[in-house]
This record gives structure tokens, sequence and C-alpha cells, in this order.
């Protein structure tokens, strides 16, 4: 993206947010020590620019672009002609969220996706006397939410990670280095599968080599969240519902 029209973004994004932004309707989180605090939202607004989701990577020398409309994600050369892609999600995906990130920490770039899909169980637990430890996880329909990290490397796609049901759904996922250690953090809103909003608590997650570990989580009903950049500081800008 051009400086020119980030920097019109930016505006664009404090011109619509500041005849709104009050301490009660938005909450400006900093994590600190692996804790969340509140900041100034005012102040947050003001001195701080807006962080957008990374939705193109140079991969092997190749610059990619994703496209993600009505649950598929493509993704294809930014420079070339977008039909011969490179990787599409499989049909029985439904995904809701799509960008570049480096979440795992191996200094490589992977495709983080959000997907429902049908739920399935451990496959252990038809060989345990009390199976059925995550049947709770889905929503009415048989559906349960998941975090998926691809890797896109050497021309040959492949899940690197994929997580079984979450135990509650998540929205507005950012990955950002949110404390400033250099590594990147996974923050999201979540809510209950049972729930008549997409409204809940902000987590904050951390790689732990195999997974992922909370670091925090603030309370609350927030239905969206964008990340904003002053320097090294990073700031979450929650919209209380």
């Amino acid at each position: 993206m051009s400086t020119s029209l980030r920097v019109l973004r930016n505006l664009l994004f404090i011109l619509l947010i500041l005849p709104t932004l009050s301490s009660t309707r938005y909450s400006g989180l900093l994590l600190e020590d692996s804790t969340l605090r509140q900041v100034d939202v005012w102040e947050t607004a003001h001195s701080f620019s807006r962080v957008y989701s990374l939705q193109r990577a140079i991969i092997d020398q190749v610059e990619m672009c994703l496209h993600l409309s009505e649950g598929v994600v493509l993704v294809s050369e930014c420079a070339g002609d977008p039909s011969r892609e490179i990787w599409r999600s499989p049909e029985a995906w439904q995904v809701q969220e799509a960008f570049f990130s480096d979440l795992d920490l191996d200094g490589a770039l992977e495709l983080a996706l959000l997907v429902w899909r049908a739920f399935n169980p451990w496959p252990v637990d038809q060989f345990m006397p009390y199976g059925g430890r995550i049947d709770a996880f889905k929503d009415d329909e048989g559906n349960s939410c998941h975090l998926i990290l691809l890797s896109l490397e050497e021309g040959n796609p492949k899940e690197i990670w994929a997580g079984s049901a979450l135990a509650n759904p998540m929205h507005s996922l950012l990955a950002e280095d949110l404390d400033g250690d250099g590594l990147q953090e996974l923050a999201a809103i979540e809510y209950a599968y049972d729930s008549t909003t997409l409204s809940g608590q902000i987590v904050v997650w951390e790689w732990n080599g195999f997974g992922f570990s909370l670091v925090d989580r603030m309370d609350g009903t927030y239905a969206s969240m964008h990340v904003l950049s002053r320097e090294e500081s990073m700031i979450l800008l929650a919209l209380n519902d």
C-alpha cells in the first residue's frame, strides 16, 4: 500500500470514529507484562494510526494476494492472473477471516485462517471410557470454529497447525506484536456457541511451540476490535456492545 493511501485510510478511520468515541463505547487496551490494562481512549485515537491485517506477502520471492469472498479464500500471484490460483480453501470450509502472519514464530509468513466446518470429535475419544470431552464445542447446526495455519512455501500448500474445535468461537482476529517483545501475539473477541450475538470478551494468545497458550483476557461485551500503533507501541481499540 502506498504511503498516501495509508495516510488517507488512517484519516478516514479517525474521522469516522471520533464522533462516537467515548469511554462508554470504546476501550483502549495495552498489553504489558502479560496483562491487559485499559488506557485513555481519547488520547489513543488522536496519537495512533490504525494497523491493518496483512493481505499480501512475499513468499519464496513471489508476491501473493488474498481474496476472501462468501467464505472462500483464494491465494494468487498479485501481479499475475488472479484466476491462476496458488491455493483455494476446501469446499467444506466456511472461512470467516484470512491474513498472513508469523503466529508460529518460525520467521516465515504463513496463512492464518478462521474457519467454520463440521464438528469432529477427538479420534482418541472412541477408545476412552469417558469420551466426548469436546462435544459441546459446536453450534446448533453441528459446526465448530477452528484456527488453521497454512504454509505456502516451496509451492506446496500444507497445514502446519490446525487446532481442534475451539472451546469458544472467535472473531476479529489480529496478529501483532502487542507487548513489544518482537514476537506476534494473537488477539481476538471470544463468545459462546449458543450466544445470540457475536459480542464477548477479548483474549490474547501466544505460541508455545506446539499450540497457543492464553496470555490474558478482558471480560466484557466487545463487538469489534482494531489495532492502533504509535512507534513501538500497539493498542487494542475495542467497541463495547
